[in-house]
């Protein structure tokens, strides 16, 4: 039997099983502070979009932060729709962060982008800015 036909079932069971554990958590931080936050990120669907990119290029990490999105809205901190323009934003940081670095291999005048991109990822994981 083909490890696939177990592993991606255990594997789809343990992510829905810590998206709930996630939900509960960020259920139970949930504050006025908190809600001030989402509300201020999501009052603008074009901010938002802009502000999730820039978070999401730095951190490069567009499933972490639209797995919390998705777990912030399962707890009912923020809506759908409030969700919504910061996963697209999550998506173009990301996308423009990959042409950046693909650019900067391909052109040689601008081969200190990619190292400058590099460094500054690696100092924003050592500050602890992004997930492991």
């Amino acid at each position: 039997m083909p490890w696939s036909l177990v592993g991606v079932p255990l594997g789809i069971a343990g992510l829905v099983l810590g998206l709930s554990a996630l939900s509960r958590g960020l259920a139970r931080l949930h504050s006025r502070r908190f809600d001030r936050l989402w509300r201020g990120l999501s009052a603008r669907p074009w901010q938002g979009v802009l502000i999730s990119a820039a978070l999401t290029a730095l951190t490069h990490s567009s499933s972490a932060f639209t797995i919390s999105l998705v777990a912030l809205a399962e707890a009912g901190v923020i809506s759908v729709r409030q969700a919504v323009p910061l996963v697209m934003g999550a998506n173009v940081g990301t996308t423009v962060t990959s042409q950046l670095l693909a650019a900067s291999v391909r052109t040689p005048h601008l081969s200190g982008l990619g190292w400058a991109l590099a460094i500054t990822g690696v100092g924003v994981w050592a500050v602890g800015l992004c997930p492991q």
